[in-house]
């Protein structure tokens, strides 16, 4: 009978509107920003009539923080990513709905060390250093890119797109390839405490950047996407979350959370991502000082934006190839 524990169900009401949310990304994203700010609306549902949502008694602490960070999640980065998909403002709005979605990003994070004193082990404290060191690798990442003149949000795709093209999306520049791989470890590990099955958000968001980079033509790194996935599928996946809470079949059912410290592979997996967290610090500094390939990495990058690379760099580079193309002809 645990096989058949009301999260069985649940898990398949996260797959279904994941699914949904994706698709309607790319063919009604006014419809599916109406729907995410409408999810939060089981929250003062369960203040009205003092309904509890899961084990969260209204008014309580933990419904407060929850509450919080329902709210946060399908408002604060998910309204301006939107936003920019739909309307294509200017690039002045875009440049700061995206530097507002990546401080939305670094606080997430930052907010989950405050669960810390609630899980002090060997498991969790070597996950929250990890933590801290995203933190610290996003924001050195957003300040070398707009060091440079990148502006971190683009949305692709023409605007009269016809209906064969291409789906339009929002390619977001602010987080690497290997800052997303430490940063599904850490979270996965992060949440596993609370409930097993909450890794599915963090398939989910890969899922989805997978989704939109073969519908929107691969016009970008798999990385790019996380900027648009994220938002969404968090979203979707906290509302899919929230209401099913309300009802007394998922609400009266025991929590199916794991303890970390029970198998020392877990142990492994913090302290090898934590290791490697200093790789991705590595490449971040590379890229604010201008080294480690960082051009390279600019120039394949952002070949549609005017960036501030220095001339001398430009200059060295042609002169290499004037000397490899002279070689190869004479």
């Amino acid at each position: 009978m645990s096989l058949l524990h009301p999260n069985f169900w649940t898990y398949w009401i996260h797959g279904v509107f994941q699914i949904i949310a994706a698709v309607m990304a790319l063919l009604a994203p006014r419809s599916l920003l109406a729907i995410l700010l409408l999810a939060v609306l089981c929250w003062p549902i369960s203040a009205i009539f003092g309904e509890a949502i899961w084990a969260m008694q209204p008014g309580a602490a933990d419904w407060w923080l929850m509450c919080a960070k329902s709210m946060i999640v399908n408002i604060a980065p998910t309204v301006p990513m939107m936003y920019c998909l739909i309307t294509r403002p200017s690039q002045q709005c875009l440049k700061y709905s995206a530097i507002w979605t990546y401080c939305v990003l670094g606080a997430n994070v930052v907010w989950t060390l405050g669960f810390l004193p609630m899980a002090f082990n060997a498991v969790s404290c070597i996950n929250g250093m990890t933590g801290a060191s995203l933190t610290i690798s996003l924001i050195i990442h957003e300040c070398a890119l707009m060091s440079k003149g990148v502006v971190l949000f683009e949305v692709s795709g023409d605007p009269k797109r016809k209906t064969w093209e291409p789906f339009d999306v929002i390619y977001g520049y602010g987080t690497s390839l290997s800052w997303l791989v430490v940063y599904t470890v850490w979270n996965a590990l992060f949440v596993m405490e609370l409930a097993v099955g909450l890794i599915l958000q963090d398939i989910a968001f890969w899922a989805m950047m997978i989704f939109f980079y073969y519908y929107s033509g691969e016009g970008s790194g798999i990385e790019n996407y996380f900027a648009m996935a994220r938002p969404i599928s968090l979203s979707m996946y906290i509302a899919t979350s929230d209401w099913p809470g309300l009802h007394d079949f998922f609400r009266k059912a025991e929590p199916m959370g794991l303890d970390v410290t029970s198998h020392a592979f877990f142990l492994f997996l913090a302290v090898g991502n934590f290791l490697f967290s200093f790789y991705v610090l590595y490449w971040e500094l590379c890229l604010c000082c201008g080294c480690g390939g960082a051009s390279d990495y600019f120039r394949k990058t952002f070949k549609n934006q005017s960036l501030d690379l220095d001339d001398e760099e430009d200059d060295e580079e042609y002169e290499l190839d004037d000397e490899a193309t002279t070689g190869f002809f004479s």
